[in-house]
C-alpha cells in the first residue's frame, strides 16, 4: 500500500481504508474502493488483489462528487456588483448582459467553475447565453456539466424568436464529450411564449432531455405572467407542459399552496439557492416544499446574487433554515441527497453519478480529515456541518484526478486567471462598470 500519489496512475487501482459516504443511507467507517477505468468496481472492507495498485487514503472522508443544480458560470464579472439592486434581474443584469459576445464566455466562466471544482463539485447545471463557451471551459477543467442555452423570446438580454432554434441546433450538433450533457433552458414564464414552450416540451419529450428553468423566481415574474396569461407561473408552466419528472424548477420564491400542488403531482424537482434568494428577494418556502414531499436540490446560483460557487455552505444553511422555519429536527439524509442523488435523478443521470456503488462513474470528492473536523461520529453529519471547501484536497471524475493537492490538473490557475482578468476588463469596459 502506497500513500496518496496520483502521478501515472494505472487503469485499475484500489483506494484503501477511507471513511466513505456511498449514499445518505450507506456509509463506512473504514473501507476500500476498487476503481477500473472510469467506473467503480466494488466498495467493501479489505479489498486486496496482489496485481492491483493500492493507495492509502485513510486520512480522507470520501463522498460522491457534489452536484450544483443551478449556475450561470459566466456571470463572474458581476461579482460584488449586484447586491442591493432593486429588481436586479430586469434593471441591472439584462442590460449589462447585452454587451456579452461569444469569445468572452469561455474565459468569463473560469472563475466560477474553478470555485465549484475546488469546493468538491463534480457536476454543474448551467443555464446561460452563448453556452458553447461555458461548455468549453468545463471541458478545459474536466468537470461534468449540464449545459442549457437560454431560450427567451419575450424578454431577457437577447429576446428573439430564434432562441429555441438556436438551442435546438446546438443540441442536434452536440460537439462535446459524454461528460457534458444538453439541457433545455427556457428562461422563465415571463420571458417565454406559449409557442416556444410547446416546441421545448415536444423536443424534450422526443429526445429525453431534461428541462431547467427559473420558475416563480420573483414577485415581478408572478405579476407579469398573470398579466399576460391570466395564470400564475407554476400553473401556466403546468398547462403548457413544461412540468414533469425531468424538470428542475429553480427558485420557487413566489409560490402558494396551489402551486405546490401542481409541483407535487407532476414530480418536479425544486431547486433552491438560499443565499442568492435572500439577497435578491426572499427565501422559497422550503419547509412547505419539503413537507409536501417535493424533492429539493440545493444550488448556488451566480455571482451578482451569490458570489461564491461553494455548495456546502448552501446546503448547511438550507437545513438550518428548514429547522428554524418548522422542522423539529434536521433531516441530514434529505439534505445530503439534495446535492447528490436528487439532482442526479432529475437529470436522468442516477445510473451514473450521485452515489458510490458498483457500476457508477468514479466521481469522488476527497475531504481531508484535519484536526478541526475530528472525530467523525456520523459521516453524513460531519460532511454537512464540519467539512468545508478548505478540506477538499482532491477531486476525481471518471476515475481521473481533475483536482489534486488543491490545484486543477488539466489547466493551470495562472492561465485561467490571466484570461479571466482580461475578459472581465473587456466586459466591464463595454458595460461602463468601473
Amino acid at each position: 500500500v502506497t500513500n496518496m500519489v496520483f502521478q501515472d496512475l494505472p487503469d485499475e487501482f484500489i483506494l484503501k481504508s477511507a471513511s466513505i459516504i456511498c449514499s445518505s443511507k450507506k456509509t463506512y467507517k473504514k473501507a476500500d474502493i476498487h476503481i477500473k477505468g472510469s467506473k467503480i468496481e466494488c466498495v467493501a472492507n479489505d479489498i486486496s488483489f496482489e496485481h492491483i495498485k493500492q493507495i492509502n487514503v485513510e486520512d480522507f472522508l470520501i463522498c460522491p462528487g457534489l452536484i450544483n443544480s443551478h449556475t450561470h458560470s459566466a456571470m463572474g464579472f458581476f461579482r460584488d456588483l449586484g447586491h442591493g439592486k432593486k429588481e436586479m434581474i430586469e434593471s441591472f443584469l439584462f442590460p449589462a448582459e447585452k454587451s456579452l459576445s461569444s469569445e468572452l464566455l469561455k474565459p468569463l466562466s473560469y472563475s466560477y467553475i474553478f470555485g465549484a471544482l475546488k469546493s468538491g463539485t463534480t457536476f454543474i447545471n448551467d443555464h446561460y447565453y452563448m453556452s458553447d463557451g461555458i461548455a468549453k471551459a468545463c471541458e478545459a477543467l474536466g468537470i461534468r456539466a449540464g449545459i442549457g442555452e437560454t431560450i427567451a423570446d419575450l424578454g431577457g438580454a437577447f429576446p428573439e424568436t430564434a432562441t429555441f432554434e438556436n438551442a435546438r441546433q446546438k443540441i442536434d450538433n452536440w460537439a462535446y464529450t459524454d461528460k457534458i450533457i444538453p439541457v433545455l433552458a427556457p428562461h422563465a414564464t415571463d420571458t417565454v411564449s406559449e409557442a416556444a414552450a410547446t416546441k421545448i416540451c415536444q423536443y424534450a419529450t422526443k429526445n429525453n432531455i431534461p428541462i431547467h428553468m427559473h420558475l416563480s423566481q420573483t414577485s415581478g415574474e408572478v405579476e407579469r405572467t398573470l398579466k399576460r396569461t391570466g395564470k400564475r407561473p407554476v400553473e401556466w408552466a403546468h398547462d403548457v407542459g413544461l412540468l414533469g419528472s425531468n424538470t428542475l424548477g429553480v427558485h420557487l420564491v413566489s409560490i402558494n399552496d396551489s402551486d405546490i400542488n401542481y409541483l407535487e403531482k407532476t414530480n418536479v424537482t425544486g431547486v433552491v439557492c438560499p443565499s442568492s434568494q435572500i439577497i435578491y428577494e426572499t427565501l422559497a418556502p422550503i419547509s412547505k416544499l419539503k413537507e409536501s414531499k417535493i424533492k429539493l436540490a440545493i444550488a448556488t446560483d451566480c455571482a451578482a446574487s451569490n458570489d461564491s460557487a461553494d455548495i456546502l455552505p448552501e446546503v448547511k444553511f438550507a437545513s438550518l433554515l428548514d429547522k428554524y422555519l418548522g422542522e423539529s429536527k434536521i433531516d441530514h439524509s434529505y439534505w445530503f441527497d439534495s446535492i447528490t442523488s436528487t439532482p442526479a435523478s432529475a437529470l436522468g443521470l442516477d445510473k451514473k453519478i450521485g452515489s458510490i456503488a458498483p457500476g457508477m462513474e468514479a466521481d469522488l470528492t476527497f475531504f481531508q480529515k484535519t484536526l478541526d473536523v475530528l472525530p467523525i461520529s456520523s459521516e453524513v453529519e460531519n460532511l454537512l456541518f464540519s467539512q468545508s471547501s478548505a478540506n477538499v484536497k482532491h477531486v476525481m471524475i471518471a476515475g481521473n484526478f481533475v483536482f489534486s493537492d488543491g490545484k486543477p490538473t488539466k489547466i493551470s490557475v495562472e492561465e485561467m486567471k490571466e484570461q479571466y482578468i482580461e475578459a472581465t476588463k473587456e466586459i466591464k469596459r463595454r458595460c461602463g462598470f468601473k
